[in-house]
């Protein structure tokens, strides 16, 4: 996630560039043990068929996004809660694993 982006609530589903079946979005700013250096906008899962195996992730960035099929719910706690993170999340890099903000371990 390298900018501030509108995020998609938990439920949206997408079209994903390079993926033929729809995903449900699941999970925001994802970091995957194989790849600690690499963080992405969304986690998901196969819909409809959802979680089927703890060692199957899907993850991509909102730039991957070729369609959106459906928003999920949305209230005044999403709006805020999407709010903030994405300004959280703006900035922040991985390095050797290590979290740190604007470039500041």
């Amino acid at each position: 996630m390298a900018k501030s982006i509108d995020l998609l609530p938990i439920g949206s589903v997408v079209k994903v560039k390079g993926i033929n079946s729809k995903i449900m979005i699941t999970s925001y700013g994802v970091v995957e043990r194989i790849n600690p250096d690499e963080r992405w906008d969304y986690g998901g899962v196969v819909y409809p068929i959802g979680a089927i195996s703890s060692k199957i992730a899907i993850t991509f960035d909102a730039t991957q996004i070729t369609n959106i099929f459906f928003k999920g719910y949305q209230d005044d706690d999403v709006k805020r809660f999407l709010n903030a993170l994405s300004t959280e999340l703006e900035g922040v890099k991985i390095v050797d694993g290590v979290i740190s903000k604007n470039g500041g371990k």
